[in-house]
């Protein structure tokens, strides 16, 4: 089965969180601010996609999805504020926030939009930055020396 447009810039958009962690791993001076603005970049450009289609879908009643609003705009504060702090914090911040924007796309109220695909596809890509993430984590913390 070929692989759809957003399977490929799903795909595609892991190149740089791979990227810049294999950098920060070889001691590349720049590695480091580019990791943190993309790993915000993306958080803040996912919750947006989050809000606006909590925006368009409605309850069996007619109601907004109201947590859905709410926690995305939770989510980019918190990647907002990950910016700030040191990587070794950082990491996990925005490693919640994909988490948390995961859990928001796969609850009930947003779920019955997405196909299969669109689902395992949020899971891997989720599952990849957060690996690179905890690897970061790893290298900012003195657990996993730079080469």
């Amino acid at each position: 089965m070929a692989l759809s447009l957003t399977e490929k810039l799903g795909a595609a958009g892991l190149l740089p969180f791979v990227a810049t962690t294999a950098s920060l791993y070889l001691g590349v001076d720049y590695a480091e601010p580019l990791f943190r603005l993309y790993s915000f970049a993306i958080l803040a450009f996912m919750s947006g996609s989050c809000w606006g289609m909590a925006q368009g879908i409605t309850d069996e009643y007619g109601a907004k999805d109201n947590t859905t609003l709410v926690a995305a705009i939770g989510v980019f504060l918190l990647g907002l504020c990950a910016y700030f702090v040191p990587l070794v914090f950082a990491t996990g911040l925005f490693s919640l926030g994909f988490i948390i924007l995961l859990w928001l796309e796969m609850r009930a109220i947003i779920r019955r939009v997405y196909s299969y695909r669109y689902k395992r596809l949020r899971w891997s890509l989720t599952l990849v930055v957060v690996i690179c993430e905890a690897i970061v984590f790893s290298i900012s913390s003195g657990i996993l020396p730079s080469a």
